[in-house]
């Protein structure tokens, strides 16, 4: 049974599809929202501008967003009507209804909104639903590592873990977005789990290559310094101790396992592969990929404020 505190957040997001007693009009694209003054400007200095000011929108009662997808835009209001303690299963529904995007990007998409928006107590509840999300999509899945680390043993040669390859497509758009310069509390959360991961983003070409962009020199180094000399939590020596075997093949015999030290200059990032499997990984982080030009057009896509569904 819901309590009371649930029962009043339910029925004030009941007044997002109730147009009754709407007072102005929010279009995007194709779709047309008929919302509450009162409501918006409450919860967002950019909405309280538009009705109060001096501005067209306010005469007109009616404000046309530009420049973001209807859908994202279309989440961050329902959140500001629903309340925090649905913004996740909000953001899980939009997820859910565009499964061929990168749920990192879209993330990314809802918290740049949200932000545009001037919406604070939000823009902080994505960024704390957002870790969770990523922490949960980065852990082992019954004891499977497969969505993680690369495949060394695939017919058409190694290849990327699917959802760390996504991670890092969502942490560059995030750079795209706010600049590697930035200390906003997104890329710190970013800088924070990727620090966590380290080990397995090392092992991944999609992270070389970040690491290799200039525009993302400065994240990446952060995220070095976090992960050596910063307080990262337990999470990834948790993690580790799940996984003795080699990374790349499973054997339980002659595994090369480097020691972590935190501190000093004999610093290294613990990785566990067998002689077999050991060069490999290293001649294939070490090759151009065959795919980068290829790679890079989907990521751009896919960041493209229509988020179309064709990828």
């Amino acid at each position: 049974m819901a309590t009371a505190s649930q029962q009043f957040q339910d029925a004030l997001g009941q007044l997002f599809e109730d147009n009754t007693f709407s007072d102005f009009v929010v279009e995007c694209g194709p779709k047309t929202w008929h919302l509450h003054r009162s409501t918006l400007k409450i919860h967002s200095p950019y909405f309280k501008a538009l009705c109060t000011g001096n501005f067209e929108e306010a005469k007109n009662q009616k404000v046309v967003i530009k420049d973001k997808a209807p859908e994202v835009v279309e989440c961050v209001l329902k959140i500001m009507y629903h309340g925090p303690s649905d913004l996740r299963i909000l953001v899980d529904m939009l997820l859910n209804l565009h499964p061929a995007r990168n749920p990192f990007i879209t993330w990314i998409e809802v918290h740049k909104c949200a932000n545009y928006f001037q919406i604070g107590w939000m823009g902080k509840g994505i960024i704390d639903d957002l870790q969770a999300y990523a922490e949960a999509a980065l852990s082992p899945q019954d004891y499977s590592w497969k969505h993680i680390l690369p495949s060394l043993t695939a017919p058409e040669g190694p290849c990327e873990g699917r959802t760390v390859q996504s991670f890092v497509e969502g942490v560059k758009h995030a750079i795209n977005v706010y600049g590697a310069d930035t200390k906003t509390d997104l890329l710190e959360s970013l800088a924070g789990i990727c620090a966590i991961h380290l080990p397995y983003l090392m092992v991944s070409r999609c992270w070389n290559d970040l690491q290799k962009d200039v525009e993302a020199h400065l994240f990446t180094t952060r995220v070095i310094s976090l992960y050596f000399w910063g307080s990262t939590t337990p999470l990834l020596s948790k993690q580790l101790q799940i996984m003795h075997a080699c990374w790349g093949c499973s054997c339980q015999l002659a595994v090369q396992q480097a020691p972590d030290f935190r501190v000093g200059q004999d610093s290294k990032i613990v990785q566990r592969y067998c002689s077999f499997c050991l060069p490999i990984i290293q001649q294939w982080l070490a090759a151009p990929a065959p795919a980068e030009i290829a790679t890079d057009e989907v990521s751009d896509d896919m960041s493209n404020l229509s988020m179309d569904d064709g990828h």
